[in-house]
């Protein structure tokens, strides 16, 4: 498993990416965050990490991270979750009440009613191996960035999510069969710092509200949307320095 690691003194913040993507995603807010130190790995599929021989659960990549994670940085972790990385994280923090100190969660994927988890199964398909097929992907992400967005950060995520292949989709299928409303309430522990991260023009934020009632945890409204690590990690990276400041 690829892990991107800073230094620093106390827990570490270990910050898990969306799906198809990878932790350098989370590069510019580790800029920002010093010097604090952090941990960014890439889920097995994704990034630099290894491929696995088949699909994983959801609760089997965070077990899987979480260990890699531990072997290289051990100690307490402020766990931050970016999309699917916010599920990821709240399984962390159910399974490891003891070393996750805090608990930040960024666009959680508040997909409780089973009618919507299968109108999203419907749209995974593989990626056809065509110049089509690649344009295809090329034009989904250029249309989730700002029209200002850097370039250079364009072309890293179109890079992520054609790196993941032609089955691009495992880890949100991994996701989707969660049970993330029974998931989101085992990450609920009084006493221990937890914040809900809502970008401003991020769809999967519009809940946000919803998630933090379940978690007894504030909202921290942001200006940012879907790539929010990258087109504006200044913000996020000061809630996050919020987040662990109140350990």
């Amino acid at each position: 498993m690829h892990l991107r690691a800073t230094p620093g003194d106390g827990p570490d913040v270990l910050l898990l990416h969306q799906v198809p993507a990878s932790g350098r995603l989370w590069l510019p807010v580790m800029r920002s965050l010093a010097p604090l130190p952090c941990v960014a790995p890439d889920m097995l599929n994704l990034g630099e990490s290894d491929a696995t021989s088949r699909p994983l659960s959801l609760a089997e990549h965070a077990g899987l991270l979480w260990d890699a994670v531990q072997e290289a940085r051990p100690g307490p972790k402020v766990v931050v979750g970016h999309h699917t990385g916010a599920a990821l994280a709240a399984v962390m923090a159910a399974e490891h009440p003891g070393d996750v100190a805090g608990l930040g969660l960024i666009g959680y994927p508040a997909y409780f009613d089973w009618r919507t988890r299968l109108s999203k199964f419907e749209r995974l398909n593989p990626v056809p191996g065509t110049p089509d097929g690649v344009a295809d992907v090329w034009r989904f992400i250029a249309r989730a960035f700002a029209d200002d967005a850097d370039p250079d950060l364009v072309f890293d995520a179109f890079a992520d999510r054609v790196r993941a292949g032609r089955v691009w989709y495992e880890g949100y299928a991994a996701l989707w069969n969660a049970d993330l409303a029974a998931v989101l309430a085992a990450a609920r522990r009084p006493g221990r710092p937890t914040v809900v991260i809502a970008p401003d023009r991020d769809p999967l934020s519009e809940p946000a509200g919803e998630v933090a009632e379940v978690l007894d945890a504030p909202v921290a409204r942001i200006p940012g949307g879907t790539f929010v690590l990258t087109e504006d990690p200044a913000p996020l990276a000061a809630a996050v320095t919020d987040l662990r400041r109140n350990l």
